[in-house]
């Protein structure tokens, strides 16, 4: 195998700085050298699951409803009235205990639309006004006044200094302070369908489109086209990086190219395949540009930055040695906040399993599922018209 890399200089030294750096155990000379990679996630950190989970699951939170999210311990969810004219409301539930905790009529909200314990509601399509509350007491922490009375229910996506990034009935949405006073939409752009928004770092956002293979990046504060290029396989071909993105160039013989986020290209690698990291950036989370270069063979990242999983001349291995998958790395979905745990498919089933560092069992769900996803650390699974928040012991 061989591997080539040219890069500039400042990218050299960067990802040098990545290979020396401290990481957050001390260096074990019986695991490979890419163990000892620091790496740099940016993004939400409630998307690597809870630590508690190690002692298995405690229950699980059904609802049949919308769930708009969870955090600070709650379910926020729409509720649809029974009869035409009650419309809808927004309603929030103790995880621990299934009590109502609050009840708002005439809002709803839509899947993810809890950040940072707070959600965005919404007065519907026809009316004008969004309402960010706190998630735990159902208060008010702001008003936004729009003037796009067809902009419905929608999915927080980022903060970006005092604006809030919202994906809603097709548009991608920046409200907060407006610069000639009050609050509503500072600025909106057409989005279209099959698009996936990534925030990235400084506030930036990575927008492509499936349907015509166009990549953007969008400043987060103006709504501004920083850079867009078309023809880009960006299903299977692109990750986002926090500052630039990587593209796949040749799958058989592995060529990957990287770039800033003004389309520059900086780097090019030849004959090393680059994983995807977990947590990933379509769950919010990035790696710089550096750290793909440095680290393209870890395919796990705790919050601090250590490397979790990782493979070296086709083994695999944790902070804790060798480790036997039971498949393929590359399937992995996510990982717990210190890096202790992953979660695998489970062979030849239908459900998936927590593993720890060792490769033992933590917990199986194995129930049929077509969503799992972390929010705020805890494990989401959904499936037709039930969504579960499965709960730590």
């Amino acid at each position: 195998m061989r591997t080539r890399s040219v890069r500039p200089a400042a990218l050299t030294v960067a990802a040098a700085a990545l290979l020396a750096g401290c990481t957050a155990g001390d260096a074990d000379p019986t695991l490979p050298a890419i163990a000892d990679v620091q790496l740099h996630p940016v993004g939400d950190p409630g998307r690597w699951f809870s630590e508690a989970y190690a002692d298995g699951l405690g229950g699980r939170y059904s609802t049949m409803n919308t769930l708009c999210g969870v955090g600070d311990g709650v379910a926020v969810e729409t509720l649809d009235a029974s009869a035409p004219d009650f419309g809808t409301q927004v309603q929030a539930r103790s995880l621990d205990s299934g009590a109502v905790l609050w009840t708002l009529p005439d809002l709803s909200c839509a899947e993810g639309a809890v950040r940072e314990g707070a959600a965005m509601l919404s007065t519907g399509p026809g009316e004008s006004a969004w309402r960010l509350v706190d998630a735990r007491s159902g208060a008010t922490r702001e008003e936004f006044a729009l003037t796009d009375p067809d902009i419905g229910a929608g999915r927080v996506t980022a903060r970006v200094d005092d604006l809030w990034v919202v994906e809603s009935e097709q548009q991608l949405v920046g409200i907060g302070p407006r610069p000639e006073g009050g609050t509503g939409r500072v600025w909106q752009r057409e989005l279209g369908t099959r698009v996936e928004v990534t925030p990235l770092g400084d506030g930036m956002l990575g927008v492509s489109s499936g349907l015509d293979g166009r990549l953007s990046v969008v400043d987060g504060r103006t709504g501004e086209v920083r850079y867009e290029t078309t023809g880009v396989d960006v299903g299977s071909a692109l990750t986002w990086a926090s500052d630039g993105f990587v593209l796949r160039v040749n799958q058989s013989d592995p060529e990957y190219a990287f770039f800033d986020l003004d389309g520059e290209e900086i780097d090019r690698t030849v004959g090393e395949s680059q994983y995807p990291f977990a947590p990933r950036g379509s769950e919010g989370v990035t790696l710089p540009i550096a750290d793909h270069v440095a680290a393209g063979k870890v395919t796990a990242v705790a919050r601090d930055g250590a490397p979790a999983l990782f493979e070296d001349r086709g083994r695999h291995y944790t902070r804790a040695g060798q480790i036997d998958l039971r498949g393929s790395s590359v399937l992995l979905s996510d990982v717990s906040a210190d890096g202790s745990m992953i979660i695998v498919d489970e062979p030849g089933g239908e459900g998936f399993i927590v593993i720890d560092a060792e490769g033992e069992d933590v917990l199986r769900w194995s129930p049929p599922y077509s969503e799992l996803r972390v929010e705020a650390g805890y494990l989401v699974v959904s499936d037709l018209n039930v969504t579960d928040v499965l709960l730590p012991r």
